[in-house]
């Protein structure tokens, strides 16, 4: 499994707290709400939330802005686009950090995309039963939050010891990772997108980071 299909994840727009705020488009604009993402995941029964990150903002608009200029959009192109602006996927004994990035136009979007369609696109099986509104994803939030429920099954299935061992050649980092791994990992994504029309199609670009860093431990209690 390759890191970037590990955490592959396409999720939702750059916010402010509380307040919806748009991501720049090549002709039409767009924006998601990270609060009807999160509202998406709980409803779901996810315990998973998202938020924003300026510089994944700042890396979708350079994949599109790239795509546009290749004069192809694709989710491989722009998968490798963000991962390379951010440097990613990372390993230290700080974190994990990985990115990935869709492209879905938005016919495809509009038409519905069913739990199996969503399984194949995302290359896991997500957990349908407590999907509610997103049994049919139909909407940009929607397709944002099936992903990071994607991207959530991914990094529990492959963050462990032998996918550890399998990508960190180096057996001392390793084994630092190993035993930070046993003592509890928080994960958070991070989340951007951009709505786009080049050549009469109009695009969504969704790119995400996923970040896995150790818990803390607990300090003891001062007396």
């Amino acid at each position: 499994m390759k890191l970037k299909k590990w955490l592959a994840v396409a999720l939702a727009a750059v916010m402010t707290a509380g307040m919806l705020a748009g991501c720049g488009g090549g002709g039409t604009g767009g924006s998601l709400s990270i609060n009807q993402v999160n509202r998406l995941l709980a409803d779901a029964g996810s315990s998973v939330t998202v938020t924003s990150d300026d510089a994944l903002d700042s890396a979708v608009r350079s994949a599109v802005a790239q795509m546009k200029e290749d004069g192809a959009f694709s989710t491989l192109d722009a998968t490798e686009s963000v991962n390379s602006t951010l440097n990613l996927p990372s390993f230290s004994l700080t974190g994990v950090k990985a990115g990935g990035a869709y492209v879905i136009t938005e016919d495809e979007l509009e038409s519905g995309i069913n739990a199996a369609a969503l399984a194949r696109f995302f290359e896991v099986n997500i957990d349908t039963s407590k999907l509610g509104d997103l049994a049919v994803v139909d909407s940009a939030d929607e397709f944002a939050a099936a992903a990071v429920l994607a991207a959530d099954t991914l990094v529990h299935q492959y963050l462990t010891e032998s996918s550890i061992r399998q990508y960190v050649q180096n057996e001392e980092l390793a084994s630092q990772l190993v035993a930070l791994l046993e003592n509890g990992i928080t994960f958070t994504y991070y989340v951007s997108a951009q709505r786009t029309t080049y050549n009469g199609v109009t695009y969504w670009v969704f790119g995400a980071q996923a970040a896995a860093a150790p818990s803390l431990p607990e300090l003891p209690e001062q007396n």
